[in-house]
Parts: structure tokens; sequence; C-alpha cells
């Protein structure tokens, strides 16, 4: 049975000295998704209120550096975070092993491999869960409905409870992508690994003032 308590937001921290990543990968991954969650017209579709993202093919290419503003002095941590990217260490990845719903794709060129001989990979989701319940929770949105921003977050129990557990240990929600969600699970392997730069801040605590706290 789904315990709603044991979910989190993912952010990093706020620590001034701790430098942003972004990248660009080729191929766009992040809107490729399997073809059984496509319909004839090769539009997404949900089944089970969850869609599945595909793996990275082999040959990708991913180059990451270092966003703006820059810190004067950098501390390169396991953890680094910009819009939908984050980036982590190698120790990171070797944590998470094998950990069911994400992969990670090691970084090839760019500012933070070639210039500071660094080893980072992009965290690529494989799950993304159409599960905000939308009558409980408090959301701003744009003219065209899109959700800018959250005074309270709310899942819907039912539909996580109608999703194998392994299915929804990370993902993003489908109703916000840049909103990215782990259980309790992935939180504990984290923290038993000494691990450094992220925050999980509980779905009860959320809102639009979490990322500046």
């Amino acid at each position: 049975m789904v315990n709603l308590d044991q979910y989190y937001v993912v952010h990093s921290e706020n620590t001034k000295n701790y430098p942003m990543m972004n990248g660009e990968i080729t191929p766009n991954i992040r809107s490729q998704c399997s073809g059984k969650y496509r319909d004839d017209n090769g539009d997404k579709i949900l089944i089970n209120n969850r869609i599945e993202i595909e793996l990275a093919p082999e040959d990708y290419s991913y180059h990451i550096n270092l966003a703006f503003p820059k810190p004067n002095k950098p501390e390169y941590v396991d953890f680094h975070m910009y819009d939908l990217e984050q980036s982590v260490s190698n120790k990171f990845v070797e944590a998470f092993e094998g950990f069911p719903g994400v992969q990670f794709l090691q970084g090839t060129e760019g500012e933070v491999i070639n210039e500071l001989k660094l080893d980072y990979y992009l965290v690529h989701y494989l799950q993304a869960i159409k599960c905000m319940d939308m009558e409980k929770s408090k959301v701003k949105t744009s003219k065209s409905g899109r959700i800018i921003s959250y005074e309270k977050l709310v899942l819907n129990y039912e539909v996580l409870n109608n999703i194998p557990e392994d299915q929804r240990l990370i993902f993003w929600l489908w109703e916000r992508p840049s909103t990215r969600i782990v259980h309790q699970k992935f939180v504990d392997i984290y923290n038993e690994a000494g691990l450094k730069g992220a925050r999980f801040v509980p779905i009860e605590q959320y809102n639009e003032e979490t990322a500046f706290m």
C-alpha cells in the first residue's frame, strides 16, 4: 500500500558555492517515449496513468557545462541541478546501480568534461506519472492552463496504489515535468551513501517557495 508520506520533491541545496550544470544531449531523449505508449497517430498516451520513457541509445552524446552565474569558489559535489537537468557524480551513480526507473548518462564533452576533467552524469528519468490530486492541490496556472507554481501539492493515493512499486520509486510529474519525485527508498540510499548536493522536500511541505529555502 502507498504511503504518501514517503514521497519527496527533489531540489538542489541552496549553497552559493555549488555551481549549476546544464547541457545538451543528442538525440533529444527527453521527448522520446515507448512505442506502446503512442496511438496510431504517434501521439503520446498514458496507460494506468503512467508513461514509460525510452532508454538512451548507446551512441548518444552529452555536452555538459557550467551554467551562469558561476560561483567564485565552486565546490563540485554529488548532485547539481539546473531547471530540468540533474547532474550527478560517479559516486552517486555507483550508489544507485540497479535502481529501477532511472538511467545515468555519462557526460561526453563540454566544459565540465574537457576543461575541468570531472566525471558527471545526466539523470534520465524513465517514468512519468499523472498522479496529481487536482481537487486537493492548490496551484497557479497560466491562461493556457499550464501549472506555474504550487501553493499545495497533493498526490493521488489511488493512482499510485495501482502502479507497482518499482515503477513509482522515481518519476516526473506528468502535470508539471519540472517536478521530480522520489520515494523514501531513494532518499535512504542517498543518505546511506553520504552523498551531497540534493535535498528532498516532503510532498506535504512543497510549495512555490520551496526552491528558494
